[in-house]
């Protein structure tokens, strides 16, 4: 899908608009020599489409994909929508709504709603059309209401009906059109004539050669061909595009770099030792607690928020930015209907939102895991539902995301940067429970998140790096290897006993530990404040926003003194 987000017409239309005029162009060259003729074209045959549909002519160039008349107004089939001039439309096949959401607010549209005629309907023309096949190829929407959301200007006319789209703003040229000028079907005399120009008129030149003009005279309706001498008073008019896209209006914590750090909590609050937690952690600015968790398909979510929490937090000045996540539901949570019912990802949204104003906080971090494939549009729509009221509700938004592989892509990164106040990179598990023996990240691991997060489309001042507080120990080789995971206090202790199995490689950034206990081989790849120092010192290369530390309670005093002196230097 190469979609515009400038909100560009139809690179698509226009290509198979080129490929028309090579191959059947209704714009045909003639040998100009020949005798000049005063015979009217025949429209309907200029204008040759099926019955209700009509012929689009983009850029002045004849498309092969034909808009469709309902009612009296032009429709584009929503899959083409999509694919060529704007992939923002969210469609619900189950409440026939079709949504739309600007930098400040989400429009809603449903089935034979009005705007000067239905903005969407369904095209039953096919007898066919099977209940699985894609509801973009037969819902069509209304080509004014698109028109709304893109750089182009549409002109509609009939008898016979036609579309012409321009999607060229900017340096234009115009002219005057003599009366008495004669628009021809192609350049030469021996062309059929469109119309005769009974008063001067404006037009859009197009093109220009060999002594004819290409020109589009709006208020006939027709793109032809006129002589040099025909025209008069060139002028070249610098035309605005229609649509400026709204910016979003992200927050930020300003130019000092944000640490955050995840306190995980499950069925309690985590009230009774956050005040233990926060000793030390003098560059810390934002503790996240996992505190929501989305619990059903309808919309619900559990919620362990404590206001006297957020007081607390708020007393050592830092931001309280609560957790949602996906993956501690009872049940197997159907993405199908949490993203894809407008009425359903409006409730969580509220949900969400409505708790996070209930205890104070001071933003929402999401984290959304293990999202299959076929839910990453309807994810990205939710997504920007929850930014519009997150900031409609003074509330920072950040999102948290693994790093970019294939099978992630279908969680829109590029996207979601221009949507989102932080990018959470979660540049860590590496290797996990179940993988083959590594590190938990090592600095080519970090790099490469880093730099590949970049030339997805996300800006590196919004990036907030993940750190891990933990590493694991690896026994056994091969297929018999397991892991379970150790907190720096652990590695700590790990690194005084066996001081003399440790080693620095410094292709991973950390000290490694390799020792063979009881005929087993046992294998640490250490987080201390070396490997800390080592990263530190990678990812403010990069120019990132932060860091983001998992988790709290798992560091050791001298980590936060490591990430305190670096970030003093920035």
């Amino acid at each position: 899908m190469n979609v515009k987000r400038s909100r560009k017409i139809p690179v698509m239309i226009v290509l198979l608009a080129i490929a028309v005029v090579v191959c059947v162009s209704i714009f045909t060259k003639k040998d100009p020599e020949l005798e000049p003729v005063d015979d009217m074209a025949d429209l309907t045959e200029v204008y040759a489409s099926e019955e209700g549909m009509a012929p689009i002519i983009a850029n002045g160039l004849p498309s092969s994909v034909k808009a469709i008349v309902h009612e009296r107004h032009v429709y584009l089939k929503l899959g083409t929508v999509l694919e060529d001039i704007n992939d923002g439309f969210f469609w619900d096949d189950t409440e026939k709504c079709l949504s739309y959401a600007t930098a400040s607010k989400v429009i809603h549209v449903k089935e034979y709603d009005t705007f000067d005629g239905a903005p969407v309907f369904y095209d039953n023309s096919k007898t066919d059309a099977k209940k699985s096949e894609d509801p973009s190829s037969r819902i069509c929407v209304q080509l004014n209401y698109v028109a709304q959301f893109a750089n182009m200007k549409v002109n509609i006319y009939s008898d016979p009906g036609r579309v012409f789209l321009r999607s060229k703003f900017g340096d234009l040229q115009y002219a005057k059109i003599k009366k008495g000028t004669a628009l021809r079907v192609g350049p030469g005399e021996n062309e059929k004539i469109l119309v005769n120009v009974e008063e001067e008129q404006d037009a859009w030149l197009i093109s220009a050669e060999n002594g004819w003009n290409k020109v589009f005279l709006e208020s006939a309706g027709h793109v032809g061909y006129v002589r040099d001498e025909d025209i008069s008073k060139i002028e070249t008019v610098a035309e605005e595009e229609p649509y400026t896209e709204e910016p979003y209006k992200r927050k930020t914590l300003g130019k000092k770099k944000v640490v955050i750090a995840w306190h995980q909590v499950f069925g309690e609050t985590g009230i009774d030792d956050i005040e233990q937690l926060l000793e030390g952690t003098d560059s810390l600015n934002v503790v996240a607690p996992t505190w929501f968790s989305v619990s059903s398909s309808m919309g619900d979510i559990e919620s362990r928020a404590d206001s006297d929490y957020v007081r607390i937090v708020h007393e050592h000045g830092l931001q309280v930015w609560g957790l949602v996540e996906n993956f501690n539901a009872s049940t197997k949570l159907d993405y199908g209907q949490l993203f894809g019912r407008t009425s359903i990802r409006t409730k969580l949204v509220n949900n969400i939102v409505n708790e996070a104003v209930r205890f104070g906080l001071d933003g929402v971090n999401l984290d959304f895991e293990g999202l299959p494939s076929d839910a990453g549009d309807g994810y990205l729509q939710f997504i920007k539902e929850l930014a519009i009221s997150c900031h409609e509700n003074d509330l920072f938004f950040s999102i948290d995301n693994y790093v970019p592989s294939a099978w992630t892509q279908h969680y829109h990164r590029a996207e979601q940067a221009k949507i989102v106040d932080y990018f959470v990179l979660m540049a860590y598990d590496e290797h996990y429970a179940g993988s083959d023996a590594g590190s938990t990240a090592s600095l080519p691991f970090i790099k490469k998140g880093i730099e590949d997060t970049i030339a997805a489309g996300v800006p590196a001042k919004m990036i907030l790096v993940g750190m891990p507080f933990y590493s694991r120990i690896w026994r056994g080789e091969d297929a018999a290897v397991s892991s379970e995971t150790m907190n720096m206090a652990a590695m700590h202790d790990a690194k005084k006993q066996y001081r003399d199995f440790m080693v620095w490689d410094e292709e991973s950034g950390q000290n490694y530990i390799e020792i063979e206990i009881e005929g087993v081989l046992n294998r640490i790849w250490v987080e201390d404040v070396s490997s800390i120092e080592a990263k530190l010192d990678l990812i403010f290369d990069h120019r990132v926003a932060g860091i983001a530390c998992w988790k709290l309670g798992m560091e050791i005093p001298e980590a936060w003194e490591a990430i305190t002196a670096m970030i003093e230097e920035q």
